[in-house]
């Protein structure tokens, strides 16, 4: 098919933003085909017919030279160049940075011609020793591949991970459990992370995100180490989020209500066990605050149900926080008195 006829079905140059407007048989890409096919006659033959992946490579090249400020006669420059000098050479010519290996990966691009900004996220992308190897060992490449993997953190952009990605249902919203994930757990690696996408549920990124939230570890209590409590029992620092779950479910209250002010550095909330027989039971939950400029004081000590412990329980306590460096509030001893606002906010 002649060059003059895939001219005839082209509005004149120079496109109409030319990196965003539709229409023609290869959309925005449409005027920069008719460019080229004008003055290359074996390139106007196929011109209408051409195969995906030299549309790709095509519309990669035009894209890398920035489409909106191009002049017909640097198209014209690329298109006397194209069935002539290899693909490399092409991209480099029309971009010398960053087009290396670009290539190799336009036969596995899938799909309709990408917008521009699309095929310069995959330059960016393959500017990247690690990402560059992840994409070439991809069967194919689709544009929602490219998406993933820039909203992905560094080290997340490999092969297994969108594999993974590609299976666990919508991507925005496993990326950003991945992102959460990072945030909740400065204990694990990037790699300890991705290995434990695999054990994630199809569709149920919430339920991942649980699972980590409660494994996640809160920063060290004041005074580290079990505290002997008198008449058997102990003060045991919940240091994770799991635990503190666990201690409300137990003691059928609203611990978990205090992870925030735990991961803050506010409060710190320790489990009482008392001794009995042969095993340590749920007694309470005690609740150390930081006061200002005084340290961490002991402000409150809770049984079954938020309902006060026995007197000599009480006692018990204040006497072992006592011995850690804690400050004691009266209400800790006393149920009964006035509620201190150590904590002015």
């Amino acid at each position: 098919m002649s060059h003059e006829i895939v001219r005839g079905a082209l509005a004149p140059w120079p496109p109409d933003g030319a990196d965003t407007a539709l229409g023609g048989a290869y959309g925005w890409l449409t005027p920069h085909v008719a460019a080229i096919a004008g003055v290359n006659p074996d390139f106007a033959r196929r011109a209408l017919v051409l195969e995906r992946s030299e549309l790709h490579f095509i519309a990669l090249a035009i894209s890398l030279m920035e489409p909106s400020g191009l002049e017909r006669r640097e198209v014209e420059a690329l298109g006397r160049r194209i069935g002539v000098a290899p693909r490399d050479a092409v991209l480099a010519a029309a971009a010398p940075a960053g087009t290396r290996g670009m290539a190799s990966v336009v036969g596995r691009l899938v799909g309709k011609v990408w917008r521009p900004p699309t095929y310069r996220r995959l330059a960016a992308l393959m500017a990247n020793a690690e990402t560059a190897k992840a994409i070439r060992h991809m069967k194919n490449v689709s544009r929602r591949d490219i998406r993933t993997m820039t909203r992905l953190p560094d080290g997340y952009r490999t092969r297994p991970v969108i594999e993974l990605l590609r299976r666990r249902g919508h991507v925005p919203t496993v990326v950003f459990a991945i992102d959460l994930v990072r945030r909740v757990r400065r204990d694990l690696t990037d790699r300890q992370i991705m290995e434990s996408l695999k054990s994630m549920q199809p569709g149920n990124p919430p339920e991942w995100i649980e699972r980590h939230y409660a494994a996640a570890p809160f920063p060290p209590p004041p005074a580290p180490g079990v505290l002997p409590v008198a008449g058997g029992g102990k003060l045991t620092p919940l240091m994770r989020y799991g635990e503190l779950v666990q201690a409300g479910e137990a003691l059928r209250n609203c611990a978990r209500t205090y992870a925030m002010a735990v991961i803050r550095g506010d409060s710190y909330i320790y489990a009482y066990t008392v001794h009995r027989g042969h095993a340590h039971w749920p007694g309470g939950m005690v609740e150390v605050r930081r006061a200002p400029l005084a340290g961490w004081c002991a402000v409150q000590a809770l049984g079954q149900s938020n309902e006060p412990l026995a007197p000599a329980a009480r006692f018990a306590l204040a006497a072992a926080l006592k011995s850690a460096g804690y400050l004691v509030a009266p209400r800790l001893v006393h149920p009964d008195a006035p509620w201190l606002n150590i904590d002015f906010d």
